[in-house]
Parts: structure tokens; sequence; C-alpha cells
């Protein structure tokens, strides 16, 4: 049974780790196939990248909302594959950001993007398709408890919200992490444009 499960769980990891990925490379995409003159105005529009971040990055409130809204999606179980519609909207900005910054900078900006992805929204990315998964099993066992009417499904969907409520806990830590160091890794990181 547990290696059922792991299986269960690796292709989902699979699945939705494929779904970020696709989105991420039509997010590219959408961005190379404008216009040249909206890229500009988009290349123009954004400025000095640099003074941009200047202020660190503060991701707490606006992912506890998403959080707050992703646990209520799974409870209604209709609204679900919110989560995973977020998930793909990640991966399209990151797509659009990685095209943008390339016509900014050039090389350079490829590789600022890459390192500014990787440390602030890999392992919210990787924490969030942890909680996705669990989200869908509370999802999965919430729709058994209306169709079977079984109270074994209390216990399993109480002991999903236990496990997921530690992946909240990483995001917050997280978070938080990068709101103490983000001002510096920023200024760092900026070094390289």
């Amino acid at each position: 049974m547990k290696n059922l499960m792991k299986n269960r769980v690796k292709t989902m990891i699979v699945v939705f780790t494929f779904l970020f990925g696709v989105s991420l490379v039509i997010g590219l995409i959408f961005y190379f196939k404008q216009d040249k003159e909206i890229r500009y105005s988009l290349v123009s529009g954004v400025g000095d990248l640099k003074s941009l971040l200047n202020g660190g990055i503060n991701n707490i409130f606006s992912h506890l909302i998403l959080i707050i809204l992703l646990y209520l999606a799974s409870i209604s179980v209709v609204f679900y594959f919110g989560g995973v519609m977020y998930l793909m909207y990640e991966g399209l900005s990151i797509g659009f950001t990685f095209g943008l910054l390339k016509d900014m900078y050039g090389l350079k900006g490829i590789i600022f993007n890459l390192l500014y992805q990787i440390l602030f929204k890999g392992i919210f990315i990787f924490l969030l398709i942890m909680l996705l998964i669990k989200l869908f099993r509370i999802s999965k066992y919430v729709l058994g408890k209306f169709i079977y009417k079984d109270k074994d499904f209390n216990s399993l969907i109480i002991n999903e919200l236990k496990n997921s409520l530690y992946i909240v806990l990483f995001i917050l830590i997280y978070d938080i992490i990068i709101l103490l160091i983000s001002k510096y890794v920023l200024y760092i990181l900026t070094k390289i444009l």
C-alpha cells in the first residue's frame, strides 16, 4: 500500500512539474511572439531593474492568501484546479520574464533571472507542488466522504490536513528568510547586470 502511495505521489510530482515546465515554455514563447514595438515598450516600461529591486521581497501576505484560497478550493473539490492554474500562471510569468530580461540585458539577464528564480521562487514552487498533492488527497477524501458517507474519511482528512500544515509552515519560514535576506542577495545579484 505504501509503495502504491509513493508511486502516486511521484506521478503527481512529475505531472505538476511537467505542467509547470510547459507553462514556462509557453510564457517564453508568448513573450517572443509579441510585436517588436510591444516588446520595446515592455523593456522601456520596466526601466532600471536595479532600482525596482532595492526594497527586498515580501511574499508572506500574498502566500498566506494563496494558501487560504487553496485550502478552501480543496475542500470544495470542484475548485481544486485553481491551484494547478496558479502553478501554471507562475510558470507563464517566469517564462515571460526570461524573455524580457534577455531583451533587456542579453546573457547577463538570463543568468540573473535564472539565479533569481532559483533563489526566490524555486523552493516556493517545489513546496507549492507538495501542497497541491496534499490538497488533492484532501479533495479526494472529501469527495469520498460525501459519496460513501463513511466516517473513516474524517481521520484521513484530518491526517492530510496535519501533514499539509507542515508544508505551510515551511512556506512561511521560507518567506521569512527571503524577507530577511532578499535585500542583500538582490544587491549581489544585480551586480551581474
